[in-house]
């Protein structure tokens, strides 16, 4: 499938920016562009935001996500090469390399090499915190007055750990479910779904026996109804797309969190097949449920084309 893909800034409700798909002169708006519209309690995010705000020893939250962005970008593509060799290395791939070489970005030009570093490695006090807890221990590990180019390649090499981990730690969620080549289905598949007007490009399906299940990665702390909500919407176009897929049994969240070293693998209640290793912690809403939810926000998002 031949598509493209751009983001329009400020188009969308409340101004937000949309990712367009492009396929045969058609555009649909992206899954997690139209997440962005859901009607969510986003305390936790302000929360999050005042604890990581960069004074008094504490990381900052710009760095924090334009780092973890960069991690997932990065490492769905070297743990998803172990399923398929043949993947490609894209434009999104290329794009974190460059800013995480050279720090380009709005989140992370202002500041030093040494204040990115820090953050990464200080990490969310609350959330079991990471490498040093203060600007002390920082320094014990990475000498004060070097150059910014000696903070910047630590950064690399720590991006580069935290890169292998989570490659790693899918390889060993995925011996554990019994997932191989064979099993795969489909990896990094285009979605264009015209007859409700969504598009996306979903991780992983593969066939568990007779359950077909469609996985995404995630590297975050936790699994939330974002990501839970963006399994049905995969799925569901899964089930209409040009793959020999009559119905997507199963959902999951493959989740590795370099930081915390945590792994485990999400899925919904009523999910068939399920093994001792499948949490449902926090996943209430069934398959169905979830993709009603995400239809409705479909039929109401509106963005200047």
């Amino acid at each position: 499938m031949d598509i493209t893909r751009d983001v329009v800034e400020g188009v969308g409700p409340n101004g937000v920016d949309v990712r367009l798909y492009d396929y045969k002169s058609s555009k649909l708006p992206s899954v997690t562009s139209v997440l962005k519209t859901r009607n969510q309690d986003k305390s936790n995010l302000y929360d999050w935001q005042d604890r990581n705000d960069g004074d008094n020893g504490n990381a900052d939250h710009e760095h924090l996500f334009w780092y973890s962005r960069h991690i997932g970008t990065l490492g769905h593509w070297h743990a998803l090469r172990q399923l398929d060799p043949t993947l490609e290395w894209s434009d999104d791939e290329q794009q974190s390399v460059d800013e995480l070489n050279q720090l380009t970005a709005d989140e992370v030009n202002s500041d030093s090499p040494r204040e990115v570093l820090y953050s990464i490695l200080r990490g969310d006090k609350n959330k079991g915190g990471g490498a040093v807890s203060s600007w002390g221990e920082f320094y014990e590990q990475y000498p004060p007055y070097k150059k910014g180019s000696y903070y910047r390649d630590e950064l690399l090499k720590q991006a580069q750990r935290d890169i292998e981990f989570f490659k790693d730690a899918q390889q060993r969620l995925w011996n554990k479910l019994g997932i191989t080549q064979d099993s795969v289905v489909a990896v990094e598949k285009y979605l264009f779904e015209d007859d409700v007007g969504y598009a996306g490009q979903v991780d992983l399906v593969y066939e568990d026996g007779d359950t077909t299940v469609v996985a995404d990665l995630k590297s975050s702390s936790g699994c939330y109804g974002k990501h839970q909500m963006q399994g049905a919407a995969y799925g569901k176009a899964i089930e209409r797309s040009d793959l020999d897929v009559d119905t997507v049994d199963r959902l999951e969240v493959h989740r590795t969190h370099p930081r915390s070293g945590e792994m485990a693998v999400h899925t919904h209640k009523d999910a068939p097949d399920q093994t001792s290793i499948h949490t449902t912690k926090y996943w209430n809403e069934g398959f169905d449920e979830l993709w009603g939810q995400f239809k409705s926000l479909v039929e109401d998002f509106e963005y200047e084309s």
